[in-house]
């Protein structure tokens, strides 16, 4: 083939046409380098004489085993596997965490719990760095302070976007209560039938039976007025309002105070006292147990800010 010279003003060879180069080297013909390429033999002989003629060098004898590489196409080969490892080690380096796009998210301490908790398995990999911001206090986002923050109430500034997000409800809990050993195996109630006969209900049994299945109804969260032991949420700063609805509950007994609301949940979940948390962390939690229904006057909207 006929030599021709390279001119310095020329373009530069596309690394697309080194890499068919490389896979028709390795597969030392068309044919094996299709399956790598996903392109036909015709398309890739095109790109290899191609290649040939921007170089003005026969890289390749064509010969009936397949195409192999003389000396000049061994040196380019060479080359090309050493850009190769180069342009991986740069890819990545550019995949690396620490130079993904890192969005920081300031929201409540629970939320945060609970973004951190169901991340992965909600999103899965949305290729960015989420750095979360756990704190009740109000993050700057004019100045960047964060990107996003999820709050309880719509923003009052100007040039603030916000989109509204579910509902979160609060309720009271305690931690599990053991299950009571019992005595020795009482005969079922058929058995019982069986030895005396059908047992007949007297009029003060029904009462008896309607006042206990009264007393084990769920509680009502304004019925708590005679709860005895709270744990409680003690932040430095200002309190949330659940802090306040538990503060007015009358005849409480406050034996923990913590300045972390974790703290407090590990303390309920040890059966301390009760508590207030978000249902979204108390149902989820098999250690507690909900007293009655959500409070009401504590359910509220959240917002993406």
């Amino acid at each position: 083939m006929h030599v021709s010279s390279v001119k310095l003003d020329d373009p530069p060879i596309g690394w697309g046409l080194l890499q068919v180069f490389l896979s028709v080297a390795r597969a030392e013909g068309l044919v094996g380098a299709t399956a790598v390429t996903r392109l036909s033999t015709a398309t890739l002989g095109r790109r290899i004489l191609q290649l040939e003629q921007e170089l003005g060098v026969a890289l390749f004898e064509r010969t009936p085993q397949g195409y192999m590489l003389t000396s000049v196409g061994r040196d380019l080969f060479d080359y090309c596997v050493e850009f190769e490892q180069t342009a991986s080690a740069i890819e990545n380096w550019r995949r690396r965490d620490a130079i993904r796009p890192v969005v920081r998210v300031s929201a409540g301490t629970w939320t945060s719990t609970f973004i951190a908790r169901n991340l992965g398995t909600t999103f899965g990999d949305l290729n960015i760095t989420i750095h979360l911001c756990p704190s009740i206090a109000e993050a700057d986002l004019r100045h960047r302070e964060v990107n996003l923050a999820i709050r309880n109430h719509r923003p009052t500034e100007l040039g603030l976007a916000a989109r509204p997000l579910g509902m979160v409800q609060f309720g009271v809990y305690s931690g599990t209560i053991p299950e009571q050993p019992r005595g020795p195996e009482q005969p079922k109630t058929a058995e019982i039938t069986e030895v005396i006969g059908p047992v007949r209900e007297t009029l003060e049994d029904k009462e008896d039976r309607e006042e206990s299945a009264k007393s084990d109804a769920p509680i009502d969260s304004e019925s708590l007025c005679g709860v005895t032991n709270w744990v409680e949420f003690a932040p430095v700063g200002a309190a949330p309002p659940s802090v306040h609805w538990q503060r007015k509950q009358p005849h409480r007994c406050v034996v923990l105070t913590a300045s972390s609301v974790q703290l407090v949940l590990e303390a309920c979940a040890a059966g301390l006292g009760r508590c207030v948390l978000p249902t979204f962390i108390g149902d989820s939690d098999p250690r507690l147990c909900r007293i009655g229904q959500p409070i009401e006057e504590l359910s509220h909207r959240q917002w993406l800010i």
